[in-house]
């Protein structure tokens, strides 16, 4: 592991979770996290304690600062804030320790100058109906509705309806596999903005008849989607990821579930034709902590990146199933060359719209999903002798060609059954 996070700047909305997740990562994983000594010239609240700041005045932290001893000075809802240099250096050069604090977003990339580039930027959500617990609403809206989830290494969705354990867990987790994979995949807010561009573009022409790679992609897996969809006991909450031109959800016969979908981009929602839609990254989806009974995805490779699947875990309850299918990556490899993982629609008037396309070696994804928190329970290869469509796409011959294979023969789909449930420790 080539990456090491050494600071975690904390950034969100007052009132959104952001001291209650700290305080709960500290005592849940006292050897791994440790807040800064720090100073700060704002009242001290009721029943705060000094383990998070020494309480000063405006002059004696200004004097601190001339003198050089501390790493910043930072001014915030009326407030300075500051940290000492002596105390930080000393605790990031500790192998194992996270130092983690809440600072504002403004600061972020102060902080990232000071602590090197093994400092990740965090920015917690919440639910709806959270947040601004001490009237700064007016100023952290203008804040936010400026800068997105793009400006952020990592989003977290703090929901007050888990229990502060769950919260500081979850975002345990998302943080190690961000730690982990950080080298292997690019920044989750690189490929939220790409395939939000690409499908944007595409989204007009994103159907069967002019999408004819995707149209023999769902007639590979329709057979495995019929058997499955079958399966849902009614009421059943089911979100789909990616609804796309809304073929999973309409080409079935359901029984009666509570569905949702979510997807990047309101022009994809659109196509879908889906009710009960969300806009959203599937990086942090705006839905409860455990409150979802299975997660199904058809062709989910734009999005099936580490910090997706850490989120699907949080929302699913325990032992829930998260479904899947992906391009088959001796497909992809044949096509586009292995470690490829953008694809591109060739749309009409000569135009084009790239996105991201993730496949995986079985190793990969077996590997990919314990990280995250799930066990695998089926992992199969389709074929393309499941087609049965008269038109076949030049991606699947040209691949079969290049593989030296039938088209019959060539692995065109792989389907992902994932259950939630590995357990993570501290």
């Amino acid at each position: 592991m080539s990456f090491k996070a050494k600071f975690v700047a904390i950034g969100g909305k007052s009132g959104i979770g952001k001291t209650t997740l700290i305080n709960s990562l500290i005592a849940i994983y006292p050897s791994i996290f440790r807040r800064p000594i720090s100073y700060t010239t704002r009242q001290r609240r009721e029943g705060e304690d000094k383990s998070e700041y020494i309480f000063i005045s405006t002059d004696e932290i200004k004097l601190l600062f001339e003198q050089g001893k501390l790493v910043n000075l930072d001014f915030n809802y009326g407030n300075y804030y500051a940290m000492d240099k002596i105390k930080l250096t000393q605790d990031m050069k500790s192998e194992n320790l996270i130092i983690i604090k809440e600072i504002h977003p403004q600061y972020h990339n102060k902080i990232k100058k000071l602590a090197g580039e093994d400092c990740v930027s965090v920015l917690v959500k919440g639910l709806e109906a959270d947040g601004d617990i001490r009237g700064r609403g007016t100023e952290d809206d203008t804040f936010y509705e400026l800068h997105g989830e793009e400006e952020f290494d990592l989003v977290y969705m703090y929901d007050k309806n888990s229990s502060k354990e769950d919260n500081a867990k979850d975002f345990y987790r998302k943080l190690m596999v961000y730690i982990n994979t950080a080298k292997m995949f690019p920044p989750a807010r690189v490929i939220d903005v790409k395939n939000a561009i690409g499908y944007t573009k595409v989204a007009d022409e994103f159907t069967e008849e002019k999408r004819i790679t995707t149209r023999n992609f769902h007639e590979v897996s329709r057979d495995f989607w019929t058997h499955f969809i079958e399966k849902l006991h009614i009421g059943d909450s089911v979100l789909e990821l990616g609804p796309g031109n809304g073929w999973l959800h309409n080409s079935f016969e359901w029984p009666f579930v509570n569905y949702c979908c979510t997807d990047i981009t309101s022009n994809m929602k659109s196509v879908s034709n889906t009710a009960n839609g969300i806009i959203a990254s599937a990086r942090c989806i705006p839905i409860k902590g455990r409150s979802i009974d299975c997660v199904v995805a058809s062709l989910a490779d734009p999005y099936f990146y580490p910090e997706m699947l850490c989120e699907v875990n949080r929302i699913l309850k325990d032992e829930a199933l998260f479904v899947v299918t992906l391009p088959d990556k001796e497909w992809a490899d044949n096509l586009r060359g292995a470690d490829k993982h953008e694809t591109t629609f060739l749309l009409d008037e000569g135009k084009s719209a790239t996105v991201f396309s993730f496949t995986f070696s079985d190793e990969e994804i077996t590997k990919l999903a314990e990280e995250c928190g799930f066990s695998i329970c089926q992992l199969t290869h389709l074929c393309g002798a499941e087609l049965r469509d008269n038109e076949i796409s030049p991606a699947i011959t040209k691949a079969a060609e290049n593989a030296n294979k039938a088209i019959d023969n060539l692995n065109i789909i792989t389907v992902i059954i994932l259950k939630k449930g590995r357990n993570i420790k501290g």
